[in-house]
């Protein structure tokens, strides 16, 4: 959820930095920001898709995931049909997702449906599969809530502080050049970052502890272990 809020927040950033050059467009940059953000709702659940099926084939349980996935595949192709049709009939569906990404002047906004159909897909897919799974192996998933909540707590900090970062910035480097909008992105992202680790600590997120753990060990130098001395005569 972190990551998710920090591609929505900072999509313009990246698609600038990464693509803005050249041939690319101004609408191009939109667009492609606009695609970025629906596809980066699903970031989450394709995170747990890879965790629930990894789990159930180390059970020996594939028969189930496979067949989810086929479902959920079959519906993202359906979706991205209905999707694009109803899009292009239905005026304030279009004005919608136009003003919320904000693509309104910019041609070819239907084919944010693709994005959108994918996500959606891999949302329920990630559903089914947690639902499947927490029935076959009881309450084996209840400690993925905890982590959920935090994680989402701290996703709406990171994304306002990304927010209120890039509007500061914005006062300080000059977005019509590379370096300008990179620095404004990077220090944006890192100050939202910062945020969001301080708050996960104060909740006592286990990932957290155990990322501070591995940095420790690896960066600072630990006690070694001596071994017992053994008699061999």
């Amino acid at each position: 959820f972190p990551v998710v809020a920090l591609f929505i927040v900072l999509r313009a950033q990246i698609v600038r930095v990464i693509l803005g050059s050249g041939e690319f467009s101004w609408s191009d940059t939109r667009l492609t920001a606009a695609g970025l953000a629906l596809f980066a709702i699903s970031l989450t659940a394709q995170s747990l898709v890879v965790l629930f099926v990894r789990s159930f084939y180390a059970a020996g349980k594939t028969r189930r995931p496979l067949i989810i996935n086929i479902y959920s595949s079959v519906f993202i192709v359906i979706s991205s049909y209905v999707l694009i049709k109803i899009f292009n009939m239905y005026d304030p569906m279009r004005n919608f997702f136009e003003v919320a990404l904000r693509v309104k002047d910019v041609p070819g906004t239907s084919v944010l449906m693709l994005p959108l159909a994918f996500s959606l897909g891999m949302i329920i897919n990630a559903v089914f599969l947690w639902e499947s799974f927490q029935k076959e192996f009881n309450h084996v998933g209840a400690f993925l809530k905890k982590t959920l909540w935090q994680s989402i707590v701290s996703a709406l900090l990171i994304g306002v502080v990304a927010y209120f970062g890039l509007s500061i910035f914005d006062d300080i480097f000059n977005l019509n050049t590379f370096i300008g909008i990179f620095l404004q992105g990077l220090f944006s992202g890192l100050i939202a970052i910062l945020a969001g680790c301080i708050l996960l600590k104060f909740l006592k997120n286990q990932e957290m502890n155990d990322i501070i753990s591995s940095l420790k060990q690896k960066f600072w130098k630990t006690d070694t272990v001596i071994p017992e001395h053994e008699d061999l005569s």
